[in-house]
């Protein structure tokens, strides 16, 4: 389920990104219009990158854990 989700969100990453580049070549980057699309995608970064960290740190844990149990 993880990787469909992540699939997901850098489709969305994607097309966020092509919206705000379509938008500031009509617009021009410092219009309104622009930053709303800039503030959404950094929105969508910011969220994949937590995901990210999450997998990596959850992947640790059990890692951790399962050294544990072999000490023991």
């Amino acid at each position: 389920m993880e990787g469909f989700y992540n699939k997901s969100l850098v489709l969305k990453i994607q097309n966020k990104r092509n919206e705000m580049y379509t938008n500031a070549n009509q617009f021009g980057i410092c219009d309104a219009r622009t930053l709303v699309v800039s503030q959404e995608l950094d929105v969508l970064l910011n969220e994949y990158q937590y995901s990210q960290q999450s997998q990596n740190i959850s992947v640790r844990y059990h890692g951790q854990d399962i050294y544990q149990i072999m000490e023991f």
